[in-house]
């Protein structure tokens, strides 16, 4: 259903409605979030198990405005209680703090820089709920260079694979897996047990 569609139709329910995902594009972050706020309350919790959220022209933001916004959405039931967040290139638009409670992520980017891939590894050990990320990028050309900064690499039997582990803390018995796979141009990054 197109977005004017039913943002006419929203207002008239007098009840939630049941859906399991949600993806919103937008042609800028303020009308993402004015979307987002819009629609959000008008479906249940615990039924939204996956929030998509795409933006075209990302240069178009006003930090400290979007900040109250994205304060807004992460208050309501229905952001906190879903438990799969897909991105396109604005992943970095929301405060860790509003990400916590999530257990998965997708991310689509047209790249990976090293820091992006430290942010990732810092935001996830601080996760109690974190279970696992897919990133789809046609750009991982420096991913493996950027990821034997910080991890040990761990031999994974296929030439298009790569595998690399980080030991969360000295006192735990849990790691991040990170795989790439160059043929599918993907990088998984999961929390497992030595």
């Amino acid at each position: 259903m197109r977005l004017f569609g039913l943002n006419s139709l929203l207002p008239d329910l007098n009840h939630q409605i049941h859906v399991k995902k949600l993806f919103v594009h937008a042609e800028s972050p303020e009308s993402l979030q004015k979307n987002l706020l819009s629609i959000l309350p008008c479906l249940k919790p615990k039924e939204l198990g996956n929030i998509g959220v795409f933006v075209e022209d990302l240069d178009d933001r006003e930090p400290e405005e979007a900040l109250k916004t994205v304060r807004k959405i992460a208050n309501l039931e229905q952001w906190k209680q879903a438990e799969e967040l897909t991105t396109q290139d604005c992943f970095d638009d929301f405060p860790s703090e509003f990400l916590m409670h999530f257990k998965r992520f997708v991310i689509l980017a047209s790249g990976l820089r090293e820091d992006f891939l430290i942010n990732l590894r810092d935001f996830f050990s601080t996760s109690t709920n974190f279970e696992s990320c897919t990133i789809d990028s046609y750009d991982l050309a420096d991913c493996t260079e950027h990821l034997e900064s910080f991890c040990e690499e761990v031999e994974s039997g296929d030439p298009s694979i790569f595998l690399f582990h980080f030991k969360i803390s000295d006192n735990s018995r849990k790691f991040f897996e990170f795989k790439i796979d160059y043929n599918e141009y993907v990088m998984v990054i999961e929390k497992k047990n030595f």
